[in-house]
């Protein structure tokens, strides 16, 4: 999740800062930012998103994960 990584980075926050304010394992995070983790739980991203004073929608890029919707029409 590239965003994720930009929006830490441009706070300049490391894993490990994140990790502490987020109550997120900086093992987690390292995971979902190099997409190894596609699609983390809602909840974790919520953790995220506080620590990081952001929207979950800010950290997602639903062009690159299944968050959409996949309903056939």
């Amino acid at each position: 999740m590239e965003r994720l990584k930009t929006i830490r980075k441009a706070r300049g926050m490391t894993q490990c800062d994140l990790s502490k304010q987020s109550g997120v394992s900086r093992a987690v995070i390292a995971r979902i930012e190099s997409g190894a983790t596609p699609t983390p739980p809602v909840k974790t991203l919520g953790k995220l998103a506080v620590a990081l004073d952001v929207r979950i929608d800010d950290i997602i890029d639903y062009s690159e994960h299944q968050y959409h919707n996949t309903e056939s029409r």
